[in-house]
């Protein structure tokens, strides 16, 4: 059976079974009252928000993990309120403090937000919710598109790895990239351009091609989240997310340093930020004028 893996803060999910016919157990009209009470909250920021970014343009499909079921609940037809759809028996064993997108079965193969009752707990996990968003609406448009030009995507496809956006054995304890990660973080917060992209042509230079080649996959994805959901933070008035900033490093880095050079492209380029496919390319080719990472023979 497959299972919810645990990765740096965040889940993911290896792939998707099939649903048993019925729900584990009824979920009673108090839940979807609270629930609904919930998301109302969250169009409520949505509202506010979603004009920073096309990713944030929609309402996306929120499912909430109860024990063994899954309530699902879909933005309704003028798009600007959610109604509940059904409950469903889960797949496999999610977490109850389950922050992810992916696509389910019972919402016909669309990425979905899935996530815990927690959410609803504060503004600040409401906005990790809209995190969440940013992923269905890559899913919806070009993550696949962007995914078929990279090395390391086609290898994992074709020797049947589907974690390694999370397992690949990237170097983050090596010494090398620590210093010259935390110095291109550091020399962007700092409005150092130009020792930043020399820290960056380091990485380019040291990382193997693969390496580099999955740091700049994960920045973009994960970083853009985080890019939007501190913009968010920003417009409400509230602290940003800064985790993953400091080493020991793991995946959470290129969250934290990807959503830097987001900003920074952005500011150079404005025209960056309503073209994810151009902004993933303007990542890819920092560090130097170098064409993308040849597929290992």
């Amino acid at each position: 059976m497959p299972v919810l893996r645990w990765a740096g803060g965040l889940f993911s999910v290896l792939f998707l079974g099939t649903a048993a016919a019925s729900p584990a157990r009824a979920i009673e009209s108090m839940k979807i009252a609270e629930f609904t009470a919930g998301l109302d909250r969250l169009v409520a920021i949505w509202e506010d928000v979603h004009n920073l970014h096309d990713y944030l343009r929609e309402l996306q499909t929120v499912v909430l993990v109860v024990g063994d079921s899954l309530v699902i609940f879909e933005p309704d037809s003028d798009g600007i309120a959610y109604e509940y759809q059904s409950t469903v028996a889960a797949p496999f064993p999610m977490a109850s403090g389950i922050r992810a997108a992916f696509p389910l079965q019972a919402t016909q193969g669309r990425p979905a937000c899935v996530v815990g009752e927690d959410i609803f707990e504060s503004e600040e996990n409401l906005i990790l919710l809209l995190h969440e968003f940013v992923h269905c609406s890559q899913g919806n448009t070009v993550e696949y598109e962007i995914k078929a030009t990279l090395a390391i995507a086609t290898e994992a496809t074709e020797r049947g790895d589907f974690m390694w956006e999370l397992e690949h054995p990237f170097p983050y304890a090596d010494p090398e990239f620590v210093l010259s990660y935390s110095a291109m973080n550091a020399s962007l917060l700092a409005g150092d351009a130009e020792r930043a992209l020399a820290e960056r042509a380091k990485l380019r230079a040291h990382l193997s091609a693969i390496d580099y080649e999955y740091m700049v996959w994960e920045e973009w994805k994960e970083g853009l989240a985080r890019y939007l959901e501190n913009r968010i933070q920003e417009r409400r008035g509230l602290p940003v997310n800064t985790f993953g900033d400091e080493p020991p490093y793991d995946r959470i880095a290129f969250y934290h340093g990807g959503a830097h050079w987001i900003a920074y492209l952005v500011r150079m380029d404005p025209a960056l930020d309503a073209d994810p496919k151009a902004l993933f390319e303007a990542m890819r080719l920092f560090g130097g004028p170098l064409p993308p990472p040849p597929r290992r023979q």
